[in-house]
């Protein structure tokens, strides 16, 4: 297996993890109905949105090429056709089914679950109006800097919510938008300077300090009361991400084709846009098992066992759907985007 194939089957397998660790998220959320504190819950929320964003960042980056308005149209309407008509029409048939209002849907900045899509389109378009502009008036070193002034923007707006009350922040999910861009936009600087970044993966020394901060940090912010709570919260954050990429990058033969732990979660990772749409409507809540785990938090093996497993039951049923969906192109069309054109 050449490198190019190995490099796209362990991104493909960090996708499908990232959407697997949602889908277990909100079965501890919905179905379980699992306070904040739970250990498991924190956990995959520090990194399964920000793994999904880097990933994103990661592989649409492109070195510097000039640019058409002509290409910037196109890359918008492709945009436009994968991202949010289908988000709108899944929105639409979800506030349709639990009977939700048109001003309840606008106001949420959650978008009743499908917040994600949204949120990476608009980063997708500011990428490509700042990538438009960079490539054109910026040299190599200049677009650098303003992917880290970007980062840097968003890390400090993230830190303060005095504007989340504005209506449009609350139309446009803005605050999440703001959130999540520098995860985007670390993920584009991570494939920009993709060997030095995988270089430093294979570091034992920044491993083991990275896995010291994470166990650290982890214990502390298990108390929103810790002094510094909102100072170490991204650090755990990123810490948490990187360790993650690193895990599957350093293990990148036992995440391919060739094991079938590997294998599932390439096709899963290929189809993480339908799950992602579909899962919602497969979450049913268990409140017996809830109560069970919290009063036997010493069983976590078992907690993460049946959650994994729960996980994959409904991952499946949404892939099966899916396939049902796909019989019909223009309903695929309208839900899922074009057709996907998978490398095999």
């Amino acid at each position: 297996m050449n490198n190019n194939s190995s490099r796209i089957e362990y991104i493909d397998a960090l996708r499908g993890f990232a959407i697997l660790s949602v889908v277990m998220g909100h079965i501890l959320f919905f179905g379980r109905g699992y306070q904040l504190s739970s250990w498991l819950y924190r956990l995959i929320y520090l990194y399964h949105m920000p793994l999904f964003f880097f990933l994103s960042g990661y592989v649409t980056y492109q070195p510097i090429k000039k640019q058409s308005f002509v290409d910037l149209r196109k890359q918008i309407k492709k945009k436009i056709l994968g991202l949010m008509i289908p988000t709108v029409v899944i929105i639409s048939v979800a506030a349709y089914i639990h009977t939700n209002t048109i001003e309840r849907v606008l106001f949420d900045p959650m978008k009743i679950g499908y917040w994600f899509t949204f949120v990476l389109f608009q980063i997708f378009i500011l990428y490509y109006f700042v990538k438009f502009v960079t490539d054109k008036y910026l040299s190599n070193t200049g677009e650098t800097g303003i992917f880290l002034f970007i980062i840097l923007i968003s890390y400090i707006l993230s830190n303060f919510r005095f504007y989340l009350d504005i209506s449009w922040i609350k139309i446009l999910s803005f605050s999440q938008v703001i959130s999540y861009t520098q995860f985007f936009f670390i993920g584009l600087l991570a494939k920009k300077y993709q060997n030095k970044f995988v270089k430093l993966c294979t570091k034992q020394a920044l491993i083991t300090f990275l896995f010291m901060v994470f166990v650290i940090l982890f214990y502390l912010n298990g108390d929103k009361e810790f002094l510094f709570y909102k100072v170490t919260y991204y650090i755990l954050v990123y810490c948490t991400l990187f360790l993650v990429f690193i895990l599957f990058y350093n293990y990148q033969s036992f995440f391919s084709s060739y094991t079938p732990i590997g294998k599932g979660l390439i096709y899963i990772g290929q189809h993480t846009l339908e799950i992602y749409f579909l899962h919602y409507f497969f979450l049913f809540k268990l409140p017996e098992l809830a109560l069970y785990f919290n009063d036997c938090p010493e069983n976590c093996v078992l907690m993460i066992l049946t959650t994994v497993v729960l996980s994959v039951i409904i991952i499946v049923f949404c892939l099966l759907t899916m396939k049902i969906i796909n019989i019909v192109k223009p309903v695929s069309f309208l839900l899922f985007g074009p057709a996907k054109k998978i490398k095999k």
